[in-house]
């Protein structure tokens, strides 16, 4: 079971906007850990919602530290911050499996609201790690869960189909570009899969070639029919 914790000891100052660098009593400065990163941050609105709701009722869900920094509860510990509220021990705790990566993706994924598009895109993220995590248990001699391909364990992590997932795989890696309206919210995940499909196809027609300008039915001249009847005659020679 997680154990509470107080302040850690050895915490380096967090690289933070300046308007939230000022010392809050209570309330001291930590880094977030590279995993606690796969999920976005709360946009301003939403995070002035979450201090307000600290400030009237306190925080209700520890935020959890790994090794120093914070694992999970980024977004708790900022609008901590904005609402000066104190955080004590029992405000802490620390993440004591041997799973970080799959308590974060875990604890995120069961209380965010996250369309199709959101958790594919958290799944782009995990691809990486899970294909490093897939490479040390080469090394070790292990074999992944169940024997599934990386992307199909990420697929099944993040709640979405392993098709959808390879898909989102194929636009990054053929298209930047789509991605990142994807990533930018302004296309859909379908939509991008579906563009990069169009221009495969259009990119397999050279515009130079001539044939291009026939008719469809004109591109295959049908092949001579042979004349039994000479045939017949030349047989019989």
């Amino acid at each position: 079971m997680p154990t509470a914790l107080a302040v850690p000891p050895g915490i380096a100052p967090p690289e933070v906007e300046e308007s939230e660098a000022a010392v809050v009593p209570g309330v001291p400065e930590m880094p977030f850990h590279e995993l606690s990163g796969i999920f976005p941050m709360m946009d301003d609105p939403a995070l002035d919602e979450l201090a307000e709701s600290i400030r009237q009722h306190g925080l209700q869900v520890p935020i959890c530290t790994y090794k120093g920094s914070i694992l999970d509860g980024r977004n708790r510990y900022r609008a901590a911050r904005k609402a000066g509220f104190r955080l004590d021990s029992y405000h802490w705790r620390e993440y004591l499996g041997e799973d970080p990566l799959g308590f974060v993706v875990s604890q995120n994924l069961d209380r965010r609201h996250l369309t199709t598009d959101q958790r594919v895109q958290i799944g782009l993220k995990l691809v990486e790690m899970y294909k490093e995590a897939a490479a040390q248990r080469m090394k070790a001699g292990t074999l992944a869960p169940n024997g599934a391909k990386v992307s199909e364990q990420v697929a099944v992590a993040v709640n979405v189909s392993s098709r959808t997932l390879e898909r989102a795989i194929e636009v990054e890696r053929k298209a930047p570009d789509l991605a990142e309206q994807v990533q930018a919210g302004t296309l859909s995940g379908s939509q991008a899969h579906k563009q990069l499909k169009d221009r495969e196809s259009s990119q397999a027609i050279d515009p130079d070639d001539p044939l291009n300008d026939l008719e469809p039915e004109l591109l295959f001249e049908p092949a001579p029919v042979p004349d039994t009847a000479c045939w017949r005659a030349t047989s019989r020679r």
